[in-house]
């Protein structure tokens, strides 16, 4: 799958963004119930420590925020086809605010 652009956007914002829009691990089986929100100041204490994300409080990432792109394969074969250009898109729609609606289950 061919790499999307993220460049110029907010890295927490779209780090709790994509949280927001992944699918819970209890959909997978596991007996994990997420987290239900992140926050941009949460989200940024998280790249604090990494720029790639697996799993994070109990939903399913697959994604590296290393560079101005970023590899969509991981996130959307767990999330949904497109499930990453649509939360990317979503973004660059709207000026970066501290509230965002691609935030909407954001704690």
């Amino acid at each position: 799958m061919k790499p999307i652009s993220i460049k110029g956007l907010d890295k927490a914002l779209l780090l709790a963004a994509l949280y927001c829009a992944a699918h819970d691990l209890a959909t997978h089986g596991f007996h994990v119930t997420a987290k239900p929100g992140m926050s941009r100041a949460e989200a940024s204490e998280h790249l604090a420590r990494g720029d790639t994300f697996k799993k994070l409080n109990g939903r399913v990432l697959n994604i590296t925020l290393a560079n101005d792109d970023m590899d969509p394969s991981g996130y959307n074969a767990e999330n949904g086809h497109l499930a990453a250009e649509l939360v990317v898109e979503a973004l660059r729609d709207f000026p970066a605010l501290d509230y965002h609606p691609a935030l909407s289950c954001a704690a």
